[in-house]
């Protein structure tokens, strides 16, 4: 996996890139680092070995680029340098619906805990 500082730096680019922000007035790595630290606070309830906690930290920073950044999975395969992150934000990835109950469907939470 590349470096995790790279991981953050290129998500809020990936952001950045398309004049996203978060409040519509902050840069949108504050809204990914929120998510990481979030992530971090509850590490320690995942039963993985240490060596994922960085994977786990780089899908916090990458949660939402396939969605709102304009890239797909392959994008986030070469960011990450890891298909296993890609893999991962992929499940995270909202589908298409018009409601916010349509979009976080049971099928949905079904990905993300068979990820």
């Amino acid at each position: 996996m590349r470096a995790l500082q790279e991981i953050r730096e290129l998500a809020a680019k990936a952001h950045a890139d398309t004049n996203h922000f978060y409040a519509k007035v902050y840069p949108y790595s504050l809204h990914l680092n929120w998510v990481e630290s979030v992530a971090n606070r509850y590490m320690y309830l995942v039963r993985m070995p240490e060596a994922f906690h960085d994977m786990m930290r780089a899908t916090a920073q990458l949660h939402d680029t396939m969605e709102d950044a304009r890239l797909d999975y392959w994008d986030v395969v070469r960011i990450a340098d890891c298909e296993l992150v890609a893999d991962a934000v992929y499940a995270l990835t909202n589908p298409k619906g018009k409601s916010r109950k349509e979009k976080n469907s049971p099928e949905y939470y079904a990905g993300i805990r068979e990820n």
